[in-house]
């Protein structure tokens, strides 16, 4: 077993007594996780995360509008063609997508190269104390993406037929994740899945604002490696958002995500069997089982919408045909 510190030996021996004692089963009582991390509880991240969910809420109203006053001074002729609320939505998430992955860099990213070049210390028993910008990190996404819940709830109550459905899936999902990686105390894990998806989210935000505005491909490769003369300055924000989704995708979703998390959650968590020998080997495997399979769905998620995004980019790059050529072919 990983040498401890006193207080993270004296806390284990609590642990150990509690369980005895028929206090727990699965899940420490809080504050403790399955971790020990310095100073941490989970509760503290409550009232600051609520508080922003109203700021998000006031952002939403004013980065929407924002949003479509540059669109409609973008698009010129025909912007009663475009979906304006739909356009006003993806421009707040760009920007908040652009922001999440600015602080998280500008915050942690020393951090987190160092979690780089040793993955293990993600999965320590014992952990340092959060920084405050890991701190200030985790409570901005857990307020946006809290909002963005509550958001698509209400407008899922106001229309049954709204296209939310499945954002809300995708929100609720990474809301859980979240807050059970806090209180299991693994709040360094749920940061660095946090930033992977907001990086790759960007440009595929950016992606659907050149669709929303009519910014799709207008030209014909013609076999040529190079685009004919005269091609329109839209058609380099599609190309390069599109390239980007592809790239971001390549480099985060599929090889950082398994190699600097899973390949971890695998490897790196075997001292476990140590530090909670005394719960048995059954629930240890139910707690593993609960933190790695997701990880793993995650991955084969990731591989299938990469293919999909591959097939999409194909068609709006001319690379391949487009359904509508084919229902006209048939």
């Amino acid at each position: 077993m990983e040498a401890l510190s006193p207080t993270a030996r004296a806390r284990r021996e609590s642990l150990f007594a509690s369980h005895a004692a028929g206090g727990w089963w699965l899940m420490p009582p809080a504050p403790d996780g399955h971790c020990f991390v310095e100073g941490h509880d989970p509760f503290s991240f409550a009232a600051p995360a609520v508080g922003l969910m109203l700021a998000f809420a006031v952002a939403r109203r004013m980065l929407g509008r924002a949003g479509v006053a540059v669109g409609r001074a973008v698009r010129g002729q025909g912007a009663d063609q475009v979906d304006w609320s739909r356009f006003g939505d993806v421009s707040y998430f760009t920007v908040c997508h652009l922001a999440l992955s600015a602080l998280f860099v500008g915050a942690i990213g020393g951090e987190a190269l160092g979690w780089m070049a040793d993955t293990g210390v993600l999965w320590e028993y014992e952990q340092p104390r959060l920084s405050a910008g890991l701190y200030g990190y985790y409570v901005i996404e857990l307020a946006f993406t809290g909002e963005s819940c509550v958001h698509m709830l209400l407008s899922l109550a106001a229309d049954s037929s709204s296209r939310d459905v499945p954002m809300l899936i995708h929100h609720a999902a990474t809301l859980l994740v979240m807050l059970a990686a806090l209180r299991a105390g693994f709040v360094r894990v749920g940061a660095a899945v946090l930033f992977i998806h907001d990086a790759t989210d960007l440009p595929i935000d950016a992606t659907r604002l050149c669709q929303s505005l009519g910014w799709t491909r207008s030209l014909t490769l013609h076999n040529t490696v190079l685009p004919p003369r005269g091609w329109r300055i839209h058609n380099a924000g599609l190309y390069a958002s599109v390239l980007a989704t592809l790239a971001s995708w390549a480099a985060l979703r599929l090889y950082a995500f398994p190699r600097y998390v899973v390949a971890s959650a695998l490897l790196d968590t075997t001292h476990y069997l140590e530090v909670f020998d005394f719960v048995g080997l059954k629930v240890i495997g139910v707690a593993y089982t609960l933190y790695v399979l997701p990880l793993l769905f995650l991955v084969a998620l990731h591989y299938y919408w990469f293919g999909l995004i591959v097939l999409k980019a194909g068609r709006q790059l001319g690379l391949l045909p487009s359904g509508e050529k084919k229902r006209k072919a048939a």
